[in-house]
């Protein structure tokens, strides 16, 4: 599961880096299609991530 999280935590580190985990209020009716395009992307990573780790969990509950 390290492997299939990396590019998540990447994707987070870089962003702090960069300042662009802060909303400028200015500017966010201009950027709203991209970051919701942004935000359904995470989503969707993040809920096939749980799907796959309930998975492994599953499977190796019925391993035993």
């Amino acid at each position: 599961m390290l492997p299939l999280a990396l590019p998540h935590l990447y994707y987070n580190v870089n962003s702090y880096m960069k300042g662009r985990h802060l909303a400028d209020v200015t500017e966010i009716y201009n950027l709203l299609s991209w970051e919701k395009k942004q935000r359904i992307f995470k989503i969707a990573y993040l809920f096939i991530l749980a799907i796959l780790s309930l998975f492994g969990l599953f499977w190796s509950i019925a391993d035993e």
